[in-house]
């Protein structure tokens, strides 16, 4: 009797119009889970850290880490120098940290 080798399929005959969402679904090894919860719940605790904020602080620290404006441009929104703008970021950024601790 001759044995048949089974006949080898590509994966995209397999799956047809459905490989690539087949693909999709594969996990990426390269991407470090863990590291990107640890992420995601860090972010979390910085936003409920700035929601706990007066408004004027959170006007500054939207303006320059979320907004990417430079102090003296939100000096300039607020009617303050570009050195108050400094000093009160200073101010709310050790605020922010005594927070997390």
């Amino acid at each position: 009797m001759i044995e048949r080798k089974p006949r080898e399929v590509s994966f995209t005959e397999q799956y047809g119009e459905n490989a690539q969402s087949v693909m999709d679904a594969i996990p990426d090894s390269s991407v470090d889970v863990e590291n990107e919860v640890v992420e995601r719940m860090e972010h979390q605790e910085v936003h409920k850290i700035i929601s706990k904020l007066e408004p004027e602080e959170k006007l500054i620290i939207y303006s320059v880490f979320f907004e990417g404006k430079t102090q003296d441009e939100v000096g300039r929104i607020m009617g303050i120098s570009q050195l108050a703008v400094h000093q009160r970021l200073e101010k709310i950024l050790e605020k922010m940290h005594q927070m997390l601790l």
